[in-house]
Formats: C-alpha cells, sequence, structure tokens
C-alpha cells in the first residue's frame, strides 16, 4: 500500500500542454486530452477529452493506471493516482497503435508566492491618433499669480461596508458533485450469494429532481484467488442482478481493481442514499473470510434525465 501520511501538507499542481503530441492534423477519431484533476486526498485521476473508447490504456510516468472506468460517451475517466512524489510525468490516454495522446504533467507542492519581479522596459509608443475637430475660440483670461504647491493631505479613513446585496436566482440546470472516500472497509463473510451485505453507503442530498450517476473506484485485500461480486443499488444488503454489478477476481497475491458505476433516477429534491453491496461467489474452503477494500466514490447528480 502507498503511505499518504503527507497528502494534508500537499498540493498537486497540472500544467497541461493542451495538445495531443502528434504533429500531424488531429482525425474526428484522434484521442484528445483537454483536462486532468486529482482528487483533494491525491488518490483519484480525473481526466476529460474525446474520443476515450471504453477500455483506454492509460499511463503516467510510464504506470499504468488502475481502476480506469469511462463515461458512456468516451469524454471523461477516473482511475486510482500511483504516486503523489512530486515532480514531472507524461500522462498518456491510449486507443491502440497510433491513436493516442499524451500531456506533461508536474506533481509538487505548492510554495509561497515569491517577491515581484523589477519593473520592465517601457514599451514603445503607439502611433498618433488622428487629430480632432478643433473648438471654438475662447476668451483670453487675465492670467493669476502661481501659487505654491500644497503638501499632500492625509488619507482619509476607510468607510463602513455596504450593505449586502439581494441572492441571485437559483440557477435551471447544473451538475452537482460528491466525493466519498472509504479506506479500509472491510467485509467478512462465507463464500455464496446468500451472504451478500452491504460494504458501506454513499449518501447526497439534492436540490431537485433528475439523475444521480454514482461511481466507485478501488483496491481490494483479500483470499488468494477468491472472486467477489460488487454491485451499486438503492436497497439495503440487496443486490442489483440486473444492472450496476462489477465482478473482482484476485490474484495470487490476494489483491484486484474494483470498478462500478450506475445512472439513478432522482423522484424529488432531498438525501437519497445509495449501497454498495458485494459477496464472495468463490473462495476457499472454510471462512469466514475477509476482504478489505479502498475505494473512492464519487456522485454527480444532473438536472435532466440521463439515459
Amino acid at each position: 500500500m502507498r503511505h499518504r501520511s503527507l497528502l494534508g501538507m500537499l498540493a498537486v499542481l497540472f500544467f497541461l500542454s493542451g495538445l495531443p503530441a502528434r504533429a500531424t492534423a488531429a482525425k474526428p477519431t484522434d484521442v484528445v486530452i483537454t483536462s486532468a484533476v486529482v482528487s483533494p486526498d491525491g488518490t483519484t485521476l480525473f481526466v476529460t477529452g474525446r474520443n476515450f473508447g471504453s477500455a483506454p490504456s492509460v499511463t503516467i510516468g510510464g504506470v499504468l493506471v488502475g481502476g480506469v472506468t469511462v463515461n458512456p460517451d468516451g469524454t471523461a475517466l477516473t482511475g486510482l493516482m500511483p504516486f503523489t512524489e512530486p515532480g514531472t510525468y507524461v500522462l498518456v490516454v491510449s486507443r491502440g497503435v497510433n491513436n493516442e495522446a499524451s500531456m506533461s504533467v508536474a506533481v509538487g507542492a505548492v510554495g509561497p508566492q515569491g517577491p515581484a519581479g523589477p519593473q520592465g522596459d517601457p514599451g514603445p509608443a503607439g502611433p498618433a491618433g488622428p487629430a480632432g475637430p478643433q473648438g471654438d475660440r475662447g476668451a483670453t483670461g487675465d492670467p493669476g499669480p502661481k501659487g505654491d504647491k500644497g503638501d499632500p493631505g492625509p488619507m482619509g479613513p476607510m468607510g463602513p461596508a455596504g450593505p449586502q446585496g439581494p441572492a441571485g436566482p437559483a440557477g435551471r440546470d447544473g451538475i452537482g458533485f460528491k466525493h466519498v472516500v472509504a479506506t479500509g472497509k472491510v467485509w467478512s463473510g462465507f463464500p455464496g450469494y446468500w451472504d451478500m451485505r452491504d460494504l458501506y453507503t454513499v449518501s447526497a442530498d439534492f436540490p431537485s429532481a433528475g439523475t444521480a450517476y454514482v461511481q466507485v473506484v478501488g483496491t481490494c485485500f483479500g483470499p488468494a484467488n477468491a472472486s467477489h461480486q460488487f454491485s451499486l443499488s438503492t436497497q439495503q444488503d440487496s443486490f442489483d442482478w440486473a444492472g450496476a454489478n462489477s465482478h473482482v477476481r484476485l490474484d495470487a497475491a490476494g489483491q484486484g481493481s474494483l470498478s462500478v458505476a450506475h445512472a439513478f433516477p432522482v423522484a424529488a429534491a432531498g438525501p437519497q442514499t445509495f449501497h454498495v453491496v458485494t459477496y464472495m461467489s468463490e473462495g476457499p474452503a472454510g471462512g469466514p473470510f475477509q476482504t478489505t477494500c479502498h475505494t473512492t466514490a464519487t456522485v454527480f447528480f444532473a438536472v435532466t434525465n440521463l439515459p
């Protein structure tokens, strides 16, 4: 497991090149990266662009990014950040040979603002503007005596703050975002679908009716070569056999990646809870066994009804 004891003191900065690495003219099907951000705790990578496909290969600094999930139209993906050590790395999203995009990424702590640099040289004078129309000639006045230059007056006191303005109207459409980190959630049980139960729950308070898109990614540890089924549901300890489910088989070291996502209708404004449900579908004889999952859950909300 990666140590993240310094995450509270680190900020992650991304400087994006803004263009794919290929020098040839872009095709409508070319992979394009437009932005990348990392979750506040540094565990999850978020990338936007287009033409990602359903299962792209994603690397950063030459290390494969695990737990990659892509939205239905191939314009956004998430994955698990493999490290947070300061440095500059290359982010690559690939759909195969001759169809990939890359960006330079700088990861490091944010330092204090440096002192202002010296003032630059003045630029060249601009061209003279056209002459304005000649005004009427005024009467010549008597010259007055030249007065002495006065001293500058003291700065006046700061005036009181003005009253707070009225709140603006609520926007019609928008997308909400809720980020939840569930670290070290433990499932304990025997192999078999009859022993399914909640791993944990994710709650969100929605402003109106619409659609909630729930996405869970992470890594699980348990008995070697065991298999788990995961699903998202609106009912406690209830597995969604027809829709939002994912199969995870642990390797010989007892480790595997989890990725499951599903869209749920939101009938009205108010709170709603989503359940991450799991059971061990295949495992060694005996039991009970424990499986520990380190996951990140994200809830997106759209006022409109998504397909």
